[in-house]
Formats: C-alpha cells, sequence, structure tokens
C-alpha cells in the first residue's frame, strides 16, 4: 500500500507544472473581494483562456504538490466527511431532471455523490466551491492551491505567491504579430 501512495503521489504531480495568468497591466496583483480584502490568484493550464484576462500573460511555475484536486471524487468525499456541502446558485427550479440529485428544497447536493453523479461536477467546480459556505476556506487552510474547473478548463486558485514561481511576463502579440506595450 505504501509504495501505491506513492505511485499516486509522483503520477499526481502538481510541482514545476507551467501555469498562466493574463491581466491589463505588467503587474501581478491578487484579486481583491468587495471588502478590498486579498482573495488569491486564479491560473490557468491554458494560455488562450489567460489572454481572455489581460493583453500581460504571466507564466508560471507551481512550486508545490499540496494541490487539492476539485475533480477527484476522493477530495469531494473528504470535504463532505469534513461537514461541508455544496450548494450551486445556478441550479434552478424547473431543473429536476437535469439535476435529479439536487435537493431543492435545501439548496445542497445532500452527499458527496449527489454533487459526484451531477454532470458539471466534471467540468464545473469552481461555482459550487466559491459558493458553499466555509468550503474554500477549509480547502485553503489545509492545502496551498485548489484545482478547479470552470467550463471544462482547469485552472488554480493560489493565495499565497510562495507557492509559485514567475518565469516570464509575456505580452500579448496584435494582428501582425508584434509584440505591443
Amino acid at each position: 500500500m505504501k509504495y501505491f501512495q506513492l505511485y499516486e503521489q509522483f503520477n499526481n504531480s502538481y510541482y514545476g507544472k507551467t501555469l498562466w495568468r493574463g491581466v491589463d497591466h505588467g503587474t501581478l496583483y491578487a484579486i481583491k473581494n468587495d471588502r478590498n480584502v486579498d482573495i488569491g490568484r486564479y491560473f490557468s493550464e491554458k494560455r488562450e483562456f489567460a489572454e481572455d484576462y489581460g493583453e500581460h500573460i504571466f507564466e508560471i511555475k507551481l512550486l508545490t504538490n499540496n494541490v487539492f484536486n476539485s475533480l477527484d471524487p476522493d477530495n469531494i468525499r473528504k470535504l463532505y466527511s469534513e461537514g461541508f456541502t455544496f450548494t450551486d446558485e445556478s441550479i434552478r427550479s424547473g431543473d429536476e431532471d437535469t439535476y435529479p440529485t439536487f435537493d431543492f428544497e435545501n439548496d445542497i447536493f445532500p452527499t458527496a455523490d449527489s454533487f459526484l453523479q451531477a454532470e458539471h461536477s466534471k467540468t464545473n467546480t469552481w461555482e459550487v466551491i466559491e459558493q458553499s459556505k466555509g468550503v474554500l476556506g477549509w480547502i485553503m487552510s489545509n492545502y496551498d492551491v485548489c484545482l478547479i474547473a470552470e467550463d471544462g478548463v482547469i485552472n488554480y486558485y493560489i493565495e499565497d505567491s510562495k507557492h509559485y514561481e514567475i518565469v516570464q511576463l509575456h505580452e500579448e502579440s496584435d494582428d501582425d504579430g508584434e509584440n505591443y506595450y
């Protein structure tokens, strides 16, 4: 069993993974919430996705393997075993056929398996993590990074800059292929 766990840890290595973040300015600021509190940074595995957020593209390397993977059923089950449940504000009355495992009366997925049976558990995990009370706080107090999916794109939420290294700042090219500043 010990060797299987080591294999799993090696096989799921995140350390050194290249990630991207687009910004409208040449500085990598943390995102602030509506109370002006630093809430961390988002990075994407896809440069094209990052380019949608700004013309300045940061290339970074991840410096940790301590990643909560929201696409991993075991991680979802661990959250539920800690007493958390997921809500999803995008699910509305009338969606019962699409989300038969969602508890519409209480606006939650009552069990980990009820969430894992939902189609978007494989493609859109960010909203439920962000909207469900206490979930992101618990994740970030136990892990360095939270891997999320947004419309099928894998993204990472990182609060502390010690968990990544900036490799390079790229400028998005204009139509002529020339870099602009």
